[in-house]
């Protein structure tokens, strides 16, 4: 998942861009045991999962939005001789789209 869209690429554009290591279902319901879990909470029940999702979709959509957004600004600095800024937002913007996808079918 670190990954996705990671910055340590050597090569052009500098970053890796692994749409198919974006968190699925079963990885947020894992996260969300291992918390309870580690909080020494009972296990989560179906609905607080559902629910947990359901809050968190928005703020994945806004992250690679703002992502994004910084891409197309560092862009027009003219600094992106190293770093594929224009490459970065346009994967982000997909990222978005994905997660607004998501997001409106947990709605």
């Amino acid at each position: 998942y670190q990954r996705r869209v990671h910055g340590t690429n050597p090569s052009w554009p500098g970053f890796w861009h692994e749409p198919e290591h974006a968190i699925q279902a079963a990885q947020w319901r894992t996260l969300l045991e291992a918390y309870h879990e580690a909080l020494g909470w009972p296990p989560p029940s179906e609905d607080d999962v559902k629910a947990w999702i359901e809050s968190s979709v928005p703020f994945v959509c806004a992250s690679h939005l703002t992502w994004a957004l910084w891409a197309v600004a560092m862009a027009t600095t003219g600094k992106g001789d190293e770093f594929g800024y224009g490459e970065y937002g346009l994967c982000r913007l997909e990222l978005f789209r994905a997660a607004q996808a998501a997001c409106r079918a947990v709605a």
